[in-house]
Parts: structure tokens; C-alpha cells; sequence
């Protein structure tokens, strides 16, 4: 799909640039950007519904994940 959008000068030249150097067509490096933009506020998200329930409601221990931890530690060599 085509569009049109406005951007600043410097942040188009900048945009042109990197996808000059990563060797990809503009279109590309927009559509790229925009799938981990709209991904990293998804995560966001996600995680700020988590905490605000861990904030509302606690978190009880987590057995497996303690035991992995004292196991993951177990093989440090401690100086």
C-alpha cells in the first residue's frame, strides 16, 4: 500500500542515509521501523499490565524459577 506522510528534513535525511547504508530501499527501511516501533510498544504494554497487576495483587515466589537460579549459581566459580 502506498501513503503519504511529512516528516522533519533531518529526520528524512537521516532515514534516507541508513537505508542507504544498510543497503535497503527506503520503503523497506520505513516498514522495518514502523514493525519494531509498534513491537516495542506492544512489549511495553504487556509489561505495564503485568506490573500493575504484580502492584494490585503480589507476586508469590516461583519454585521452578528459585530452583533454577540456586542451580544456575551452583556452577559459578566464585573467586
Amino acid at each position: 500500500m502506498k501513503t503519504a506522510i511529512s516528516l522533519p528534513d533531518q529526520l528524512f535525511e537521516h532515514a534516507d542515509t541508513m537505508a542507504t547504508k544498510l543497503r535497503v530501499s527506503r520503503s523497506q527501511f520505513y516498514a522495518t521501523a514502523l514493525e519494531k516501533y509498534i513491537s516495542e510498544l506492544e512489549r511495553s504494554t504487556i509489561t505495564q499490565k503485568m506490573n500493575e497487576f504484580i502492584d494490585k495483587y503480589g507476586q508469590e515466589p516461583d519454585p521452578v524459577m528459585d530452583a533454577f537460579v540456586i542451580s544456575e549459581m551452583r556452577k559459578v566459580e566464585w573467586e
